[in-house]
Parts: C-alpha cells; structure tokens; sequence
C-alpha cells in the first residue's frame, strides 16, 4: 500500500528503511526550494527525495510521543472539529470517510464523538507506518470499523470514491497543493464534503490587525535581559562551531538520514521543519508563505465553500495564553473575527448529494449559528 518505485535518478540512499521509495506525489518542480537547505546538509540526492526522506524520519522519530507533544494542540480542536463535522449528523446514511494525514487519530476521535452515528468506515491514510502503529493501538470498541492506508494520496486506489475526506493540520505539509486538490476532489463523490484546519492563513502576514495582536503578545512575554543574553551567545557559538543546533528529536531524525548516507551534515530543528511544515512562515530560507483564500477558491473551482472561520489570533498555542487573553479570544472568534493566524474550512463539491433530504448543509449550518451563539464560546489550540 503506497509504494512507488524510486523516481528517474534516485540514489539507493533515498529509500526508506523498508527499502519502498519516498511517496514520490506532485511535480518535481515544486520541491525545488529545497535545495538551500539541502546544500547545507550535504545532500545529493532529488529535492523531492529529500523531502520524504525527512518526513519519514521525523514523523517516525516523534511518533512514540506524538500526542504529548500535540496535546496543547488538540486543546480546543474539537470545537473546530465539531463545527467542521456538524452536517454530517444529519445525514441519512453511513459515510464513507478518507482522513488525509491521519496521523495517531485525531480526527477519528471526533469523528466518533460528534456523528458515530452517522460513520461507516474509516480510511485513515498516512506517509509514516510509526503513526498508524499508533493510530491502531488506540483503537476501541465501538469505533467505526476502520481501514489504515500507508502513503499519500496516491496511495488511494481511483476506483475508490469517499462521502467525507478529512485533513487536520496537513496542507502545510504538501508541497504541490494543486495536485493534492484534483485527485482529492476525483476520489470524493458529488455532494461529498471536503473539510480541512490547523493550517497558516497566508492573509496573516499583511493583516495589520493580526500582525499588531501578535506583537502586543510578543511584548508581554518578552524574555529578560539575561535570557536575551544567552540566546546571542548560543547563536554566535554556533556559527563559530559551524554546528546545528541539536536536540533529541532533531538527532533522532538525522540519525538514520546520516546512516543512509543521505545528508552529511545533521539537521537541527528549524531546517526539518522547514521541510515537512513547507508552507509554514517563518521557515529557514522564508520557503514558506502560508495559504490563502483566494488560492483555496482557484484550486477547488468544484467546490461551494460553505464555512470558512480563522483562529489563533496571537499565533499562539491556547495553553500559553493567559485568562484575559483566553477570553478575547473566545470572544473574537464569535464574533466571526477573521484576523486569526490559522484557517479552517468545509467545502461541499458540485453535483447530486446522494446523502439523503435529511442532510441538507445550509439548514444545518443555521441550526449551528444558532447553538455556537447560545454557547458563546469555543476554546482554540494552535500550532
């Protein structure tokens, strides 16, 4: 399941430790700004080889721990989740589902929690076997009945269709976005949903409103003299040493990159990230300039939006923000504020829904204004 052979030119090295290839999806051309890192490296081989060679090891590396890691994340997605997955409550029938990226499960967890009922089967699809190891053990009785799929999407046979594909913090992640939209949108039924979050809103970086939130928390957790002090001269002993950086996960990752004879030169955090968080800004190299509105709209032209929302507004995790802040941001966000730094979306593509007159989108979407009004709160986690 997932494996490609090698692409025109690959060296042996750039296999994974299964001996498959990288999942080799997009076109090459994208994965080009990859090379500044890779030159600083050592390696040789393909910028798309390079690419999921780096995702493989990293997400392999940090799979044991994913979760805790996550947790402040997954703080106050279900509420993202839940508004995102609200229609599918109504539905008349049980839903074929692909969660893109699945990860160790999140998107199953809520999936279960808001329309169980409503769930048919569960394809959950991920590039990292170390991530559906753990996304098997937490299955539990009562789930929907669940299939795991290793690779990308092109790992999904075309003879396949889904009612529901799911993506949570997984756009940044790919590098060639319309690619990865066309064959979603021919795996998906007409009248299926499409329904993505957690990922950066290119709007942020010129949003003066943002842009002023984030500098205000900036200010109010600005490190001390002394604090600045040693970050300096850590930075200038590195550049003495010419030497990374290195943490656990970082030495983790490069390990077996090193071992394969594919970098020659470990990676330290900001680089990896780099490379699997490709459209995240503030990346080494500015690779990355998030995702917009108006790219979203061009590249599923099949598609009706009919919930787009924004979070984060300081572009920090919930779990840092103090109680006052907490509160503003609940506030902002219902009042529909659309200056946040993350973006989440539900998309409904063109054609007859064969989901029955009880799944009706537009009612149900009133019927949750109504209740998150009432509610008047949401808490939000972000990355």
């Amino acid at each position: 399941m997932g494996r490609h052979a090698p692409e025109s030119g690959a060296c042996g090295a750039c296999l994974g430790m299964s001996g498959r290839s990288a999942h080799p999806g997009g076109n090459a051309a994208a994965y080009e700004p990859l090379r500044a890192i890779m030159t600083r490296c050592g390696a040789t081989c393909s910028p798309r080889d390079f690419y999921w060679a780096v995702n493989e090891a990293y997400h392999t590396a940090e799979s044991a721990h994913y979760d805790a890691i996550h947790a402040d994340h997954f703080e106050g997605l279900r509420d993202v989740w839940g508004r995102l997955l609200g229609p599918l409550a109504a539905c008349g029938k049980k839903l074929r589902i692909l969660d893109v990226g699945a990860g160790t499960g999140l998107v199953r967890s809520y999936l279960s929690e808001s329309c169980g009922n409503a769930v048919g089967q569960i394809t959950l699809l991920d590039p990292c076997e170390a991530m559906l190891d753990r996304s098997r053990a937490k299955e539990r009785p009562g789930m929907p009945r669940c299939e795991y799929l290793l690779g990308d999407i092109d790992a999904v046979p075309t003879t396949r269709t889904y009612d529901v594909i799911t993506a949570n913090s997984v756009l940044h992640h790919i590098v060639d976005l319309p690619d990865f939209f066309g064959k979603a949108l021919r795996l998906l039924m007409p009248g299926g949903w499409l329904m993505t979050a957690h990922d950066p809103r290119a709007e942020a970086r010129e949003d003066p409103v943002c842009r002023n939130r984030i500098r205000e928390a900036r200010a109010r957790r600005a490190p001390s003299a002394w604090g600045r002090l040693r970050a300096i001269g850590g930075t200038w002993a590195r550049r003495v040493l010419r030497r990374p950086l290195q943490t656990p996960l970082s030495a983790a990752t490069s390990a077996p990159l090193l071992a394969r004879g594919l970098i020659k030169v470990p990676l330290d955090m900001a680089c990896i990230w780099a490379v699997t968080d490709f459209h995240v800004p503030g990346q080494p190299g500015d690779l990355g300039k998030g995702i917009s509105k108006s790219q979203l709209m061009h590249w599923l032209t099949g598609c009706e939006l009919q919930d787009y929302f924004t979070y984060q507004f300081r572009g920090l995790p919930w779990h840092v923000l103090a109680d006052d802040e907490r509160e503003e941001e609940r506030a902002w966000l219902k009042a529909g504020d659309d200056h946040g730094t993350l973006f989440a979306a539900r998309w409904r593509k063109h054609g007859r829904s064969s989901h029955g007159d009880g799944c009706d989108p537009h009612v149900h979407a009133r019927e949750c204004a109504c209740r998150d009004d009432r509610a008047g709160s949401c808490a939000i986690s972000c990355s």
